[in-house]
C-alpha cells in the first residue's frame, strides 16, 4: 500500500470521528483514553498493521498531546512511516525531529536521532529517493484540525429554519479557536497556520448581533504580517479592504487597503486582486 494511501486513510478515519467525540476534545484535550489509545496503537505494530497504528499513534499525539505517551506516540509515528513505502525514511525523519525538538531531553530523543542518521543513510545511498514528499504529514494533520476548526466555526452561527432566525452559539465559537490556536502554536511553518489565522478572523464576524469588525482587521493583519508570501496574505488585505469598505464605511481607510492589494501583487494586470482591487477603486471613485 502506497504511503499516499495510507495518509489518505488516516485523514477519513479522523474525519469520520463523531462530532460529539472531537468536540470534548476541544474542551479537555487530554482524556483517560489515551493510555488505551496508545495500547492499541501498540498491539496494531506488533502485527505490523503499520497503517492502523500510525491512526492511533497520531490520536494520542496530537488529540492528547498533554499525555505523558505522546513523546513515545510521536516516535513511532515515524517508525510506522519508515516501514511504509518508498518515501518512508522523508516522513520517518519528519516526526523523529519533532521528538528532538520537542521533547530535548525525553527519553526517545537519542533514539530518535539514530533513526535520522540510519534514515539518512538510505536517502543517500539509494537511487531511488531523489526529492522529499511534496506534502507532510505535518500539513495533513493541520489540515485536519482546520477543517475541525472551521466545522465548529459554521456552526457557532446557523440559521434554524423553523424559528426563520440565526442562533449564536458561544460555545462553538470557542472550540472554533482551540482548533485554529492549535495549527498556528504547533504548525507554524505550514500555509495552514496562515488559513488558521485568517479563518480566526472571519469569526468575528460570526457574533450574532456584535460583529467586531475591528478586531476581525487586527486578526487578518497578523496574516499579512506574519505569513506575507502565503497566498492567504491577499486574502486578508482584500478582507480588510472590503470590511472597511461594506462594514465600517472608512471609505478612506478602504481605499488604501486596496491600494496596498494592487501594490502587494506588482500592479499585475493578469493578477486577480490586482483587477478586484481596481474595480472597487474605480467604484469608490478612485483612477
Amino acid at each position: 500500500m502506497s504511503i499516499k494511501r495510507i495518509l489518505l486513510m488516516i485523514l477519513v478515519s479522523m474525519l469520520l470521528l463523531p462530532a460529539h467525540i472531537y468536540a470534548q476534545q476541544a474542551q479537555q484535550p487530554q482524556q483517560p483514553s489515551a493510555k488505551g489509545t496508545f495500547k492499541l496503537a501498540d498491539e496494531m505494530f506488533a502485527q505490523q498493521k503499520y497503517s492502523s497504528a500510525i491512526k492511533e499513534y497520531l490520536r494520542v499525539a496530537y488529540l492528547y498531546n498533554d499525555s505523558e505517551l505522546s513523546e513515545e506516540a510521536i516516535y513511532k509515528t515515524g517508525l510506522c512511516l519508515f516501514l511504509q513505502g518508498s518515501y518512508g525514511p522523508f516522513y520517518g525523519i519528519e516526526q523523529w525531529q519533532k521528538v528532538i525538538a520537542k521533547y530535548p531531553n525525553g527519553k526517545w530523543a537519542a533514539e530518535a536521532a539514530k533513526k535520522i542518521k540510519e534514515a539518512n543513510t538510505i536517502i543517500h545511498t539509494s537511487l531511488l529517493y531523489n526529492e522529499p514528499p511534496v506534502i507532510t504529514i505535518e500539513e495533513q494533520v493541520a489540515g485536519q484540525f482546520v477543517d475541525w476548526g472551521k466545522g465548529h466555526l459554521n456552526n457557532s452561527n446557523q440559521y434554524i429554519e423553523k424559528l426563520n432566525t440565526t442562533v449564536y452559539n458561544g460555545e462553538e465559537l470557542k472550540k472554533a479557536y482551540y482548533w485554529f490556536d492549535k495549527v498556528i502554536a504547533e504548525f507554524p511553518k505550514t500555509h495552514l497556520a496562515a488559513a488558521a489565522q485568517f479563518y480566526r478572523g472571519e469569526s468575528f464576524f460570526k457574533k450574532t448581533g456584535q460583529p467586531d469588525y475591528k478586531a476581525a482587521i487586527v486578526e487578518y493583519q497578523k496574516v499579512i504580517d506574519n505569513y506575507p508570501e502565503i497566498f492567504w496574505a491577499n486574502e486578508a488585505q482584500m478582507k480588510i479592504a472590503d470590511t472597511y469598505k461594506d462594514n465600517l464605511v472608512d471609505i478612506k481607510k478602504a481605499i488604501e487597503s486596496y491600494q496596498k492589494l494592487v501594490e502587494r501583487n506588482g500592479n499585475n494586470p493578469n493578477n486577480y486582486y490586482v483587477l478586484y482591487a481596481k474595480a472597487r477603486l474605480e467604484f469608490l471613485g478612485v483612477k
